[in-house]
């Protein structure tokens, strides 16, 4: 996998240097022919033999966006995806500290029986299945008690205890779901890798699905393609009709693993079952996980018939038993006199009634005195750069811990202060608890707000406010960018026009002084142009969020840009050209008009048929790597497509006219170096709706100064996931829990560094509700809120 990301990252390079360098030499060659007075004619001869160089440049760039992988079957596309997932669970698990100190013995019972289907039902379902049981009956078990079994054992269990490998996880809040079926998930992966015929296990969170709208097959395949660049492309033969995504899954080399049922909302969770059943073929493995008491609410709904989940079996997840918890706190604390002298407390209280006692048998709670009272590394329980560590024997207070609640809710307030606490004195501590607080407070409200639990970095922009502080931000913006990427466009063609007269015997103080000219003019007309511009794309960009829910593809990451013809942008643009070079020639220059024309002729049919592609590696990406790739892709797209708007609006202005292209760039000023800057600056113009770093980077800059929150958002959420307050799922984050990301949400705002306190826009949350419960999926995975 790195060789070949290090070839395609190569073929890139090279195959965008070779373009640029011809479409160079092609200029500076029309601009020679041009000066040395050689006609139209010639002129021609001179461009003809670079069209195949352009072709060939313009091929090796394309073939640097593919890593050659076009030609591979279904088999070798699932093993590199097997090791995409495992390289992200293995870094999950890592991240959550699953084995650090050691896993939790996590055990578990049979389900009740009226939440799953009945043993001898479930039997007979595997063996009348087209081909036979997925396993040996010999390793089936007999009954459902001896699927009962610990941590470890979770592999076992589903490959060969359950008949039917259709398995429902069950528990209450925070009793380590999720973090059995990343164990699973990495167990069945281990035993694929030394060889077992497995499809490859991969983990869907199901808040994003709405089943009245749309195929979980088809849901599925949007969030593989989301996760997994390279899944969206065509499968190979003979599944060409499909993405790589739906074959995998229609060839049954996806096992679903379906986490968070219970997020999904109430009013919809019983109708999922019913289309998870209507989508599962005969023979197709299923996980799927949930609180124990949401999933009896969906399946025995009290006035409708009851629905199960078809041939699934049934495990609910204990309690942690109090030997266990002590002996994982004491080893987590370093297993010494001082641990024992600390905990001994809570310890005590174990396994009773106390309150600390019963928080603790969770999974989660447990997790979070470990974060919030045990010293990391280098630190000790007495004073640590001037603040003494927690004492957990606070958690025993009953008057001021009367009840679990009590106990909980503080566990989960102290949660991320502990994870920002003051560093070690050689450490460098990037953002304090106060913003990081403030920050999470209102991601988790944002999350609330609209139903769902996928942070993802590319759907914040439509969360801008009506105010008129946005049109001002995107003109600061639109002037701060425009303004030298105009001014270094034109300077490169000023540089290149004035080499020209110096070669022709003008003094090199001329050259220097049109190089000064074109640059000092280049950024005049870009601070103009980001004035106009932002001042337009402020108010277009709040149009577009709410059109949103109209439009019919969502906002996603650019992977890779592409060109293709499009007759009515052709059209539009042609007639658009010559209504206004009409205009132009009766009021001022009728050369100039012209120019005016091909111009907006050739930039219309560019942009007009610029698309944007996804990538061809099948690999994991994290939000960082989309972010900066969309950002590399759309910068490459404005310099190419300036570069050709340029050669050949330069071009066909030169044999339209028959005149000296030397005398012409005199007069009125080269065609080329309108079609460069007017190709750049409709590039920079079409970015709110064809790049979500550009998006992204305007509300970014909102909210740092709106509400004060990190201006470098992207790099605050890469070091949140690395402190365990998220979780990475593909090419999105997650709170570590529910329960954490509902409690933040509870909050109140916080005060900011400027004075007074942000306060919700309930107006403004109803807006944002609307577009930003799309899934990556598209329009049609709507979740429906609870009720609706």
């Amino acid at each position: 996998m790195v060789t070949m990301a290090r070839r395609k990252w190569f073929g890139n390079r090279v195959g965008f240097v070779y373009l640029v360098l011809a479409v160079a030499g092609a200029l500076c060659a029309l601009g020679l022919a041009a000066y040395y007075h050689l006609g139209t004619a010639a002129e021609t001869a001179t461009m003809l033999p670079s069209v195949a160089g352009l072709y060939l440049s313009w091929v090796t760039f394309q073939a640097g966006l593919s890593d050659g992988v076009s030609g591979r079957d279904l088999v070798t596309i699932a093993g590199d995806l097997a090791n995409a997932v495992e390289a992200q669970w293995r870094q999950e698990a890592r991240l959550r500290r699953l084995n650090d100190p050691y896993p939790l013995p996590v055990s578990w019972s049979p389900a009740a029986e009226s939440l799953v289907e009945a043993w001898p039902l479930l039997t007979a379902t595997a063996r009348q299945w087209p081909g036979g049981p997925p396993n040996q009956p010999a390793e089936w078990a007999n009954e459902p008690s001896q699927l009962a079994a610990q941590w470890a054992q979770i592999v076992e269990v589903f490959r060969g205890h359950v008949p039917t490998r259709r398995l429902v996880v069950l528990g209450e809040p925070g009793s380590g779901k999720t973090m059995l079926l990343v164990r699973l998930t990495q167990g069945l992966l281990a035993e694929r890798a030394a060889g077992a015929e497995l499809p490859v296990p991969v983990i869907f969170s199901l808040a994003s699905w709405n089943p009245q709208r749309q195929d979980l097959f088809a849901w599925m395949s949007s969030c593989m393609e989301r996760d997994y660049l390279g899944l969206e492309q065509r499968a190979p033969a003979p599944y060409q009709q499909a993405t790589r995504a739906h074959a995998l899954l229609d060839q049954r080399l996806v096992l679903p693993v379906l986490d968070g049922f219970d997020e999904m909302a109430a009013g919809v969770r019983a109708a999922a079952l019913d289309a998870i059943n209507q989508a599962l073929p005969a023979g197709q493995g299923l996980v799927l996980s949930s609180r124990t008491e949401e999933y009896r609410r969906a399946v025995l709904a009290p006035g409708s018939v009851s629905v199960k989940l078809t041939g699934a079996a049934g495990i609910e997840l204990r309690p942690l038993e109090a030997p266990q918890v002590g002996a994982y706190l004491l080893r987590d604390a370093g297993d010494d006199d001082d641990a024992a002298r600390r905990w001994s407390p809570v310890i005590e209280q174990l396994g009773t009634a106390a309150p600390v006692g019963l928080a603790l048998r969770r999974p989660l709670m447990l997790f979070l005195a470990r974060t919030l009272y045990n010293p990391r590394p280098g630190e000790h329980s007495g004073e640590n750069g001037g603040a003494a560590l927690p004492d957990p024997r606070v958690l025993c207070d009953k008057l001021r811990f009367p009840d679990q609640q009590a106990v909980e809710q503080h566990l989960l307030s102290s949660f991320i202060p502990a994870c920002y606490r003051p560093p070690l004195a050689s450490s460098r501590l990037t953002w304090d608890a106060e913003r990081a607080q403030r920050t999470f407070s209102y991601l988790a409200r944002h999350l609330e707000d609209v139903e769902t639990s996928d942070l993802a970095w590319w759907r914040l922009p439509d969360s801008l406010p009506r105010r008129a502080s946005t049109p001002a931000l995107w003109i600061v913006l639109m002037v701060s960018l425009a303004a030298p990427a105009l001014a270094l466009a034109v300077g490169i063609a000023g540089l290149a026009f004035g080499i020209v007269r110096a070669a022709a015997g003008d003094p090199w103080s001329m050259a220097l002084a049109a190089v000064t000219r074109a640059v000092i003019g280049g950024a005049v007309l870009g601070a103009t142009f980001g004035l106009t511009t932002g001042a337009t794309a402020g108010r277009s960009f709040r149009l577009r969020r709410l059109l949103a829910p109209l439009r019919k593809k969502d906002s996603n990451p650019i992977t890779s840009v592409g060109w293709s013809f499009d007759g009515r942008a052709a059209l539009f643009a042609a007639l658009l050209g010559a209504a206004v070079g009409t205009v132009i020639a009766i009021v001022a220059d009728r050369t100039f008009g012209l120019t005016i024309a091909v111009f907006i002729a050739v930039t219309g049919l560019l942009w007009g048929g610029a698309r944007t592609d996804p990538a061809d590696v099948t690999r994991m990406v994290g939000p960082d790597a989309l972010l900066s790739h969309d950002r590399r892709i759309t910068l490459q797209a404005c310099v190419f497509f300036s570069l050709v708007d340029s050669a050949i609006t330069g071009v066909l202005v030169a044999m339209i006219l028959r005149e000296n292209i030397y005398t012409y760039t005199n007069a009125i000023g080269s065609p080329f170096i309108l079609g460069a800057v007017g190709g750049l600056a409709l590039g920079i113009v079409a970015q709110p709706d064809k790049s979500a770093w550009w998006a992204f980077t305007v509300v970014r800059w909102h909210l740092s100064w709106e509400r004060d929150l990190p201006r470098d958002l992207m790099g605050f959420l890469v070091d949140a996931h690395r402190r365990g307050v998220l979780r990475q799922v593909g090419g999105i984050y997650q709170f570590r829990h529910l329960d954490l990301q509902r409690h933040l949400a509870d909050q109140p705002s916080a005060p900011t560094s400027r004075g007074g306190t942000r306060r919700r826009r309930p107006r403004l949350e109803v807006r944002v509700a609307t577009f930003l419960r799309q899934p990556a999926g598209g329009t049609d995975a709507l979740p429906t809120p609870a009720g609706s």
